[in-house]
């Protein structure tokens, strides 16, 4: 046994010592770098399932003493051009003087807590691609939920503004075929303008605050059929509305299957 055990290792020894196979070698040339080709046309990459955006929805409130911070992270995420990025303001504690506040984003949050089960419904709460529930001021723990949520199968939807008032086309890539079951539902969320308000009341009397995308509208624009491609839809925006965004999201499991948005030219913020 010792006599075979010395000649197994004096093989691996040899082994090692001795030229690569020509498997090996080929495996070798796959893996080094290609030289760039100059003035060669390349077409664009296809577009799969996984290349659309990250939608990042804050549950908040100007109440909560624990919100600023995460209102100030997500004006920071928003920045980001794969990101889209929705404050919603509840309403089941929130200050009187400027409130933010809205029932259809208790009403969403609620819809979350009812899908994810993650205990009782906080602020501030982060909800990435409809399926990741995070504490909304922790970066750490926010950084996590980004990089489980980039890992989802999310589609973008491109949207176009048309020759007429109101009316958009919006598309799944043409490259694809749309990977939709008969729960996906279209919502509509429209946004403000920055909002940049001093806090009047509570315990964050006195902070100044830029709130950004806060949820200001919603609605439910029905099922997408599963052969569909794209439609045309209405979005009256307000003065006082910056843009809206769209989401394509499975009405059971609550995951955004595809995204996109829309934004007006910058302007002055409202009083």
């Amino acid at each position: 046994m010792r006599a075979l055990k010395f000649y197994l290792i004096l093989f691996g020894w040899l082994y090692l010592l001795l030229p690569p196979s020509t498997a090996t070698a080929q495996e070798a040339a796959v893996a080094m770098p290609v030289p760039a080709v100059v003035a060669e046309t390349v077409a664009a990459p296809a577009i799969f399932p996984g290349d659309g955006p990250t939608v990042i929805e804050l549950f908040s409130s100007q109440a909560c003493i624990f919100c600023p911070r995460a209102d100030r992270l997500l004006a920071d995420l928003v920045q980001q051009p794969n990101v889209i990025g929705i404050a919603c303001h509840i309403d089941y504690f929130d200050v009187k003087q400027g409130a933010l506040s809205q029932p259809f984003c208790t009403a969403r949050q609620t819809w979350y807590e009812s899908l994810l089960r993650v205990g009782p419904i906080y602020t501030p709460q982060m909800v990435l691609q409809g399926q990741i529930d995070t504490v909304g001021y922790k970066m750490g723990d926010v950084s996590a939920a980004i990089k489980k949520a980039e890992q989802l199968s999310t589609m973008p939807l491109y949207v176009f503004a048309t020759d007429n008032e109101d009316e958009y086309r919006i598309a799944l890539p043409d490259t694809i075929s749309p990977v939709i079951n008969g729960n996906a539902v279209l919502h509509l969320i429209m946004y403000d303008r920055p909002h940049e308000i001093t806090v009047a009341e509570g315990r964050n009397k006195g902070q100044k605050i830029t709130y950004m995308n806060i949820a200001s509208a919603t609605r439910n624009l029905g099922v997408w059929p599963e052969t569909q491609q794209g439609t045309i839809i209405t979005a009256p925006l307000t003065e006082t509305q910056e843009g809206f965004a769209v989401l394509l999201q499975d009405n059971v499991s609550g995951k955004i299957l595809a995204a996109g948005k829309f934004k007006k030219s910058s302007a002055p913020p409202p009083n």
